[in-house]
């Protein structure tokens, strides 16, 4: 009797073939199971309590260590898409009341772009709906 096993890069486990299967000349059927899951690490949530605890410690801005704020952005970035947009933008505000830091300014106005595009409602398009219903 044949097996049929299906070439993939996932761990596969091997069933034995259904009586259907054996009257075809299958012996048996390898299917792909689900990767195993990632380790567990910080949620967001976690890791903003753990940054803004760091924002405190920080001193003045220097210029020669603005990449150093990159990591603070890439969090803001992913609250902010976890639907945690006050909490993104107050981390950001805290991080540089003044916003004199050039990559915390910049992640703040992406940020603040991002709200403006998705509240933006087209006064055309509006007037067209309104005329169509009542037309």
């Amino acid at each position: 009797m044949a097996s049929i096993v299906f070439e993939t890069a996932l761990p596969s486990t091997v069933f034995p073939a259904t009586p259907a299967e054996k009257s075809n000349g299958v012996a048996a059927v390898s299917v792909a199971s689900a990767p195993p899951s990632p380790p567990a690490g910080p949620t967001v949530l976690e890791r903003y309590e753990a940054m803004r605890a760091m924002n405190k410690e920080r001193g003045p801005y220097d210029p020669d260590k603005a990449l150093d704020d990159l990591q603070d952005c890439k969090l803001a970035m992913d609250l902010f898409l976890s639907s945690k947009m006050i909490e993104s933008e107050t981390f950001l505000r805290e991080g540089d009341p003044k916003m004199e830091r050039l990559y915390i300014t910049t992640g703040y106005s992406l940020i603040e772009a991002v709200k403006a595009l998705m509240s933006f409602e087209d006064k055309v398009s509006v007037l067209e709906q309104t005329t169509s219903i009542l037309g």
